[in-house]
Order: structure tokens, then sequence, then C-alpha cells
């Protein structure tokens, strides 16, 4: 463990490492969005 003499800078870097987490699981997820609608446009065309 390691001992933090400053809680509250600690608590900030937590916080910190918790947005940056939530933003890149975000951005996957509309990745993911994107492609399935990217595939679905594929598959409407060749319907047509």
């Amino acid at each position: 463990m390691i001992e933090v003499t400053h809680s509250g800078s600690f608590s900030l870097i937590l916080v910190l490492l918790v947005i940056c987490l939530l933003f890149l699981f975000g951005r996957a997820q509309r990745a993911k969005l994107d492609k399935i609608r990217k595939r679905n446009k594929q598959r409407d065309n060749k319907d047509e």
C-alpha cells in the first residue's frame, strides 16, 4: 500500500482517474454504436 500524507490530493487523483476511465469507456461505446450503424446501412443498401 502507498502511504498518502495529503488525502485531498490523493482523492483528486482518484477522481481524475475515474473521469478518464469513464471518458475512454464512453468513446469505446460510441465507436461500437458507429460500427453497428455502418453495418446496418450496408445491409439496407444490399436489400435495395
